[in-house]
């Protein structure tokens, strides 16, 4: 190799290890466009083999930004300092040790927020950069102030405002489940009552498909569609999009998961606004009543509660209504009788739409009362006008009492006694004063009355006779034989040993039913059924 290549080889030596060690100090920007109003960083770095110290001092268009605030990352040890004034910003940070910056290594963070009216461009003039106390080279970026890009203004609905799809009373719902997130998994549809929350419909489909729904009844309702524990939801207007609506379907949408779903055979559309929930509002021209009677013995019972099951259904969140229930009685007396869905004594209620509430009727605190044929009504009231109105007919019966027994029993054997009655169970929400019971009276051949004795588990001999006692009025306790508790479906029963050393004969069993022992005076709240039984001695 010639003198002049060596020459030359080592100038482009020197070339290299000059680039690679270059000393630099950085003002880079973390945007390169801003809007007036909009902020932006500004990173302040240095490059070098090794430093103990950096100072840069720079400054800046005062009319174009404003420094808001800086902050420094403790790269050097003994001073890290960012200060700021008008229109320039300096940076010192001095170390006890040389700090390794071979690296580019970001030492300080100010942030600038653009003056309003700003235009033109930003740039930034370094007056001081230095390194161990040797000025250094710069990278400086610029910033191009843009106009604000223009943005679609959101119109805000009005508090209450919804989206409406109608559905004459009786009409099928039509609904078009068009995609989802995921076909191949199962889609659940599901129709929920706006007033109650009660969901009404459920219906699973494999993937996409139409169906219809029918027996809404008249109210407002939302729509949920559920996909792979994705949801989209009418009534949450975040989870879909509008796509597309006409006199009688709305098409709506969620690009982001792929729902569409499409909801038709509406008798109009009332759209006011993309940001309002969706509802379907199912209309009548008057609000639909339902009542049933809820008690299980049918007819029920003089003296027995009455449990009607009311609903009124319509386009309105709530309605005044009135009961009435006429009669065989005196009905001055119902307004005591009668208890409304909030627990009052009253014939006045207000129902929500759509939801079942109790109306009772506590058939022992109407005056007068008698078996008969009586009506409940509902009526639905505006002002001191009824818009709607439903009864429902109901048969109250005198308590009656059926007996099933031997006509023939031997000494120290067991009698049973056992029978029905139309009276509630004791006990049981019909049963009005918790006093529905059956009363036991046994006599002996020559009119004693036989008393159970619930200490000892044994029937013996009452001080009592036949004389002593009225069996349809008593209310006395201590001259019955025994009461026992009505069961469900209206039975009762009794096994009763007859003791050996009880006389012989023809004994007298009296059961009486009562639903108000207070009342067992008044032949509407009993019944009586007499019957004898032989008892003889064991052969």
């Amino acid at each position: 190799m010639s003198r002049k290549c060596l020459v030359g080889f080592g100038i482009v030596v020197l070339l290299l290890l000059s680039v690679a060690s270059a000393q630099v100090v950085y003002i880079e920007p973390d945007q390169t466009s801003v809007s007036p109003g909009e902020t932006f960083n500004v990173d302040i770095s240095v490059r070098d083999g090794s430093a103990s110290s950096v100072l840069v001092n720079f400054t800046f268009d005062n009319t174009l930004i404003s420094y808001v605030d800086g902050s420094t990352y403790d790269v050097f040890d003994f001073t890290d300092t960012l200060t700021s004034a008008d229109n320039y910003v300096r940076y010192l940070g001095v170390s006890t040790s040389p700090v390794d910056i071979s690296s580019k290594t970001r030492v300080a963070t100010v942030t600038f927020s653009v003056n309003p009216g700003a235009t033109g461009t930003i740039t930034f003039n370094v007056v001081t950069a230095n390194i161990d106390g040797n000025d250094v080279n710069v990278s400086v970026g610029n910033v191009t102030i843009v106009s604000p890009t223009p943005t679609t203004p959101v119109t805000t609905p009005p508090p209450g405002a919804k989206n409406i799809i109608k559905f004459d009373y009786g009409a099928v719902v039509k609904v078009e489940v068009i995609s989802v997130p995921e076909p191949g998994e199962d889609t659940i549809i599901q129709v929920v009552s706006e007033t109650t929350g009660e969901t009404v419909f459920s219906e699973t489909i494999s993937g996409t498909g139409s169906l219809d729904i029918t027996g809404l009844e008249p109210g407002s309702y939302y729509m949920k569609v559920i996909n792979a524990g994705n949801i989209l939801n009418t009534s949450d207007p975040t989870t879909w999009d509008r796509k597309s609506d006409g006199a009688d379907f709305v098409e709506i949408e969620n690009i982001t998961l792929n729902f569409d779903v499409k909801i038709k055979g509406a008798s109009d559309v009332e759209w006011v606004n993309d940001e309002a929930p969706l509802i379907i509002q199912i209309k009548t021209a008057i609000p639909k009543i339902d009542i049933e009677l809820k008690n299980p013995m049918k007819p029920p019972a003089i003296g027995d509660m009455l449990v009607f099951k009311v609903r009124v259904s319509g386009v309105a969140g709530t309605f005044n209504v009135k009961y009435s229930f006429s009669g065989p009685y005196d009905d001055s007396s119902l307004p005591g009788a009668i208890t409304n869905s909030t627990g009052e004594h009253s014939t006045y209620d207000q129902l929500t739409s759509g939801e079942w509430v109790e109306v009772k009727i506590d058939t022992t605190e109407l005056v007068g009362v008698s078996a008969g044929m009586y009506s409940f009504t509902v009526k639905v009231m505006s002002g001191t006008d009824i818009i709607a109105k439903k009864s429902i007919d109901v048969e109250l019966k005198r308590p009656e009492v059926t007996v099933d027994m031997p006509s023939s029993v031997v000494l120290f054997r067991s009698i049973s006694l056992k029978g029905t009655t139309n009276v509630a169970e004791t006990g049981s929400e019909y049963d009005a004063g918790g006093s529905n019971m059956i009363i036991i009276y046994a006599f002996t051949p020559d009119g004693t009355l036989i008393k159970y004795n619930s200490t000892t588990g044994k029937y013996e001999l009452s001080p009592y006779t036949r004389t002593d006692i009225n069996v349809e009025t008593n209310d006395d306790p201590n001259m019955m034989t025994k009461t026992i508790d009505i069961q469900s479906g209206g039975e009762w029963k009794l096994m009763k040993s007859i003791p050996a050393e009880f006389d012989t004969g023809s004994y007298e069993i009296d059961v009486i039913v009562t639903t108000d022992l207070s009342k067992i005076s008044d032949p509407n709240f009993r019944s009586r059924s007499t019957n004898y039984v032989i008892v003889t001695k064991p052969k």
